[in-house]
């Protein structure tokens, strides 16, 4: 282990020590050593976290979270983040609650459990309603949007794409606006309404170019693209798709 992170897992302080594990497993899953990994895994699970602020409690589960969702360890996760769910329900640290029942939606949109995605994406957004916290209920709703576009739920999927629009209108979110664009898009796209998706395809792509967002200009040029290819106009396709490259 490099001194850097040795110093941190040996460190006393408890925020201190727990990020040290954190990056240590990490470190150990990149390096494919499975021992050590192992080690550093069950060393970061026998911390108790309960001594940490809430903020820095937040961060440490999420990051877990992610790296746990990044190396396909969904089941892991669900352990993991019900655990920390059922103490911020006693504790009554709502915020908490909604920020780990939506860190367990991936977990189970990468199973293909769409109903338990849905249910984790309905408690957070109900916690976020009684905090007045409304950015994150947007970011949950384009959520849901796409796992009803999963389940082939194409009129909800849309309903709540329209739903997310609003909410990101009034938050001023630009980033999420566009994402949500490009997601109507797509849906109108896979429905063969090839119309209906060029005009969100050009809103979204309106919005990553304010964005600068160099990997959505890239995807909706792209997709532009195969809505030509369909309606074969051949040459704006090869156009697009050139231009898209470059932006990749």
């Amino acid at each position: 282990m490099p001194d850097s992170l040795l110093a941190l897992t040996e460190s006393n302080q408890l925020n201190e020590k727990s990020s040290g594990w954190k990056k240590a497993k990490q470190f150990f899953f990149e390096a494919e050593d499975s021992i050590q990994y192992r080690k550093a895994l069950l060393s970061f699970n026998s911390l108790s976290l309960d001594d940490l602020s809430e903020a820095d409690k937040r961060k440490i589960v999420r990051a877990h979270s992610n790296f746990l969702q990044n190396s396909f360890q969904y089941s892991i996760a669900k352990q993991f983040l019900l655990k920390f769910i059922e103490e911020a329900r006693e504790k009554k640290e709502f915020e908490s609650k909604a920020i780990f029942h939506a860190s367990l939606v991936p977990h189970y949109f990468y199973n293909f459990k769409y109903d338990s995605c849905e249910l984790h994406i309905d408690s957070a957004i109900a916690l976020y309603s009684k905090l007045n916290i409304t950015r994150e209920i947007g970011d949950l709703t384009i959520i849901k949007s796409g796992v009803n576009y999963a389940k082939g739920d194409y009129e909800k999927a849309i309903a709540f794409a329209y739903k997310a629009i609003e909410i990101f209108k009034e938050t001023g979110n630009n980033e999420k606006l566009a994402i949500a664009y490009l997601q109507l898009g797509n849906i109108f796209y896979f429905l063969e309404d090839y119309s209906e998706a060029k005009q969100y395809y050009n809103l979204s792509l309106d919005g990553f170019k304010i964005n600068k967002d160099d990997e959505g200009i890239y995807r909706v040029i792209s997709n532009i693209g195969l809505v030509n290819l369909e309606l074969k106009n051949y040459r704006k396709c090869i156009s697009q798709q050139l231009e898209a490259n470059q932006y990749f």
